[in-house]
């Protein structure tokens, strides 16, 4: 399963917790830098928790791995050899 998110939606929720195929993971946008990562929502073997996170996935409790993340593919080439995507807008 894909997921893909708006530049909207990712804005609106700066912090985005969510599980996909039942694995936590976490969004962050960062609004100086303008930027979208993806970090592992996993910690020590257990879900990750925090009170804040920064771009690099730095938490008070650890540092969250980030994962590979497409930024600015056009939606009509994404969906072509992703259709099933999960859509957060």
């Amino acid at each position: 399963i894909q997921a893909a998110f708006t530049r909207t939606f990712a804005q609106n929720n700066p912090i985005y917790q969510f599980e996909l195929n039942g694995h936590p993971l976490v969004l962050v946008y960062d609004e100086a830098h303008d930027i979208v990562n993806l970090f592992d929502g996993v910690l020590n073997g257990t879900k990750a928790e925090f009170d804040s996170i920064d771009f690099r996935g730095k938490t008070e409790n650890g540092t969250l791995n980030q994962l590979p993340l497409h930024n600015g593919v056009f939606w009509m080439v994404w969906s072509h050899w992703y259709p099933e995507t999960q859509v957060f807008n």
